[in-house]
């Protein structure tokens, strides 16, 4: 079981395994951990704590770059299928409509930080069969 603990202001930030989150008080143990644990959406975005709120507040830049890094991931997954289709498209073994489909996909990935707005609820577009 692997535990990583660091202070963070008036908080602790725990990676624990392949899970994070963010508990108030000076709890040194994964195990310890109460009611007060903030569980993380994403590893790697931080959240700070808004005493005037009594609540805790997303990096919502490091929210966007996280997406960014998922939508860079998902394009790049289908690049092949993208050079497939072109290719079959050319031979004329094939029309242009899945190609299209991944082109279509492709693009709306790109539009993810222009058209939605809420780096921690993305709705992800479905990826052409």
């Amino acid at each position: 079981m692997a535990v990583e603990t660091q202070k963070v202001w008036m908080a602790t930030y725990v990676k624990h395994d392949d899970l994070s989150f963010i508990y108030s008080g000076d709890k040194q143990h994964p195990d310890d951990y109460d009611v007060t644990m903030h569980m993380h959406p994403y590893d790697g975005i931080s959240y700070t704590y808004v005493p005037e709120e009594q609540n805790w507040v997303p990096n919502l830049p490091a929210a966007w770059e996280a997406v960014r890094t998922e939508r860079n991931k998902r394009i790049e997954a289908v690049r092949w299928r993208i050079d497939r289709e072109r290719d079959r498209v050319a031979l004329n073994l094939t029309d242009d409509t899945l190609l299209m489909a991944l082109l279509n996909y492709v693009q709306a990935l790109r539009d993810i930080p222009q058209t939605q707005t809420d780096p921690l609820n993305i709705v992800w577009p479905d990826e052409p069969s």
